[in-house]
């Protein structure tokens, strides 16, 4: 068994609490504690996930700095503006030398988990703390749960999370979902629908616009091995049933 661990917020976690002191003057900042004791403290915490999920070894993945989503959607994740912790990209460097690491042009660190994790399930545990990984089928871990256990998500129930997230949106990732419908309203609109009949029921949350439906549901697919070209390199991007979009459907590209 093989830890998948999501790289990009863990060593955010141990990297943001630790990086300015407000009291610096000209606003850049300085490490708060010794380098080494923040190192340290991160490359135990990969080693105890690993331990705690019963797994032989583990793969950190981390995003690249660019995002095939920005091709069909340049305001994904176009508000987050904030600075990184000064101590990230060191950080990050010094995780790729110690560890196996994984990191793909245009994906983000969720996609390369949910590639590697459907491509061969029953081999990886997912290790995140993101809700959205449970739009991936298999072992997942959530580390910041003090009562954790490893849970299993099943086809369906990844599916129906997905949808979910369509129609709710994602804020910090920047795409809106259906106007007016919320957590509980969503949960409403899609609950007991049987699951050949959800991409209607999502479309319905539209008011009928597949654009938006088709965009938001695009958004929300963090990419699995089905979704992803091997040969070319390339995302295969999600298109709803040809009935609704004609004969031929949605381009994948």
């Amino acid at each position: 068994m093989i830890a998948l661990i999501d790289g990009d917020l863990l060593v955010h976690q141990y990297t943001s609490p630790k990086d300015v002191d407000k009291a610096t003057s000209g606003g850049q900042g300085t490490y708060r504690f010794p380098w080494d004791t923040t190192i340290k403290a991160l490359g135990h915490a990969i080693e105890r996930l690993t331990e705690a999920v019963y797994a032989d070894s583990c793969v950190v993945t981390f995003s690249h700095k660019q995002n095939f989503r920005k091709e069909f959607f340049p305001g994904y994740k176009a508000h987050r503006t904030n600075r990184k912790p000064i101590m990230m990209a060191d950080a990050i460097e010094w995780v790729t030398n110690k560890f196996n690491v994984k990191c793909r042009p245009g994906l983000e660190a969720d996609d390369v988990m949910g590639i590697m994790a459907t491509r061969a399930p029953g081999e990886y545990i997912i290790c995140s703390v993101d809700k959205d990984m449970k739009t991936i089928p298999g072992l997942h871990y959530n580390w910041k749960d003090d009562f954790a256990e490893i849970e299993e998500v099943g086809d369906e129930e990844a599916e129906r999370f997905w949808w979910h997230q369509t129609v709710v949106g994602d804020r910090s990732d920047g795409y809106p979902g259906a106007a007016g419908i919320g957590e509980v309203g969503a949960r409403k609109a899609l609950a007991d629908v049987p699951r050949e009949q959800l991409w209607d029921a999502v479309l319905a949350c539209f008011g009928g616009d597949v654009d938006a439906a088709l965009l938001n549901a695009r958004c929300a697919r963090i990419l699995t091995a089905e979704y992803w070209d091997f040969e070319r390199g390339k995302p295969i991007l999600w298109s709803p049933p040809a009935s609704v979009c004609g004969e031929e459907g949605v381009e994948h590209e």
